[in-house]
């Protein structure tokens, strides 16, 4: 009888605990949009800063934040190529809010980038004669100089 009785209160404990914690705690829902297009942006980062808590926005831009404490908290949101947005908010028990945020573009400036490559090792592609050339292979004239610059060809007694 006793186990019965404990039975049949812990489905009220549990369902009285849930509605306990939806009361104290807090939601935030909202939109992330372009601020020229008005177009939804997915993906958008949109955290608590100092805590765990966070989201990404979904397609159509919404997101949620639940499961918070009443309390002074900032909202960061940030999206590639868009300028990051902070909102201090203050919350109280229980209570719903609703943000929109519309982001600004924002230009990524890079450093400058230099590309270097080295010297070619195929005499095909080279355009100077390598030392390694002057050593394999017999230079006894002029012309066995310039048989040795890439494509250059010299056919004898041609004149």
């Amino acid at each position: 009888m006793k186990t019965f009785r404990i039975l049949c209160l812990a489905p009220v404990i549990f369902f009285a605990l849930v509605h306990l914690n939806a009361q104290t705690s807090v939601l935030v829902t909202g939109t992330i949009t372009d601020a020229v297009t008005g177009k939804p942006l997915h993906g958008a980062a949109i955290s608590l800063k100092g805590t765990d808590f966070g989201a990404s926005s979904r397609h159509d831009g919404r997101f949620e934040l639940s499961g918070m404490k009443e309390g002074s908290y900032t909202i960061v949101v940030s999206f590639i190529g868009y300028n990051t947005v902070e909102k201090r908010i203050l919350t109280a028990e229980g209570q719903s809010l609703v943000l929109d945020f519309a982001l600004k573009t924002a230009v990524i400036k890079f450093n400058n980038i230099t590309v270097e490559a080295e010297k070619a090792y195929s005499s095909a592609s080279s355009r100077a004669v390598r030392q390694l050339d002057m050593i394999l292979k017999p230079t006894r004239s002029a012309q066995d100089l310039l048989q040795l610059a890439p494509g250059l060809i010299i056919a004898q007694h041609a004149g």
